[in-house]
């Protein structure tokens, strides 16, 4: 008991005090500053939520219009590349493709020749899929299926 009032009668209690106080303050302008992030980003997805919406209604045609026969096309174009192709061309393993690729040169000597990029091209027999096929793949599959499975 002697120690609390000691510590009161120091200033102690005070400084102490107002450690906890600004401590409070900073934990509570945190809270509002992630609450406020949640709204925006609630924000976010209702207005990209909307322009789907209203991207679906422009499209909503019973006849298919250029722009969908043109992406079904692209879309058979991936899968066949994705799903049918390596299994078709497994079987010739003599087709040559040119495959053209970065490669970093230089940056000797600590730096004193900087390092450069030049293309190099390779050929590789068999069938091979571009990093931008995948990308486009994967865009178009949570694109069809991540939006369905959501609904």
């Amino acid at each position: 008991m002697e120690g609390l009032e000691l510590l009161g009668s120091t200033g102690a209690g005070a400084l102490i005090g107002g450690v906890l106080t600004w401590i409070s303050s900073a934990r509570k302008e945190s809270h509002e500053r992630q609450l406020a992030l949640i709204d925006k980003a609630r924000e976010v997805a209702k207005d990209a939520d909307d322009s789907a919406d209203r991207a679906a209604a422009r499209d909503n045609t019973t006849t298919p219009t250029v722009g969908t026969r043109v992406r079904q096309l692209i879309i058979m174009a991936l899968v066949f590349s994705f799903c049918v192709a390596p299994f078709i061309f497994a079987f010739f393993r003599d087709i040559p493709v040119a495959v053209e690729r970065e490669e970093i040169c230089g940056g000797w000597f600590w730096g004193a020749i900087p390092e450069y990029t030049r293309s190099a091209i390779e050929y590789v027999r068999g069938f091979y899929i571009p990093s931008e096929f995948k990308a486009a793949f994967m865009a178009i599959v949570g694109f069809y299926f991540g939006r369905s499975a959501a609904k």
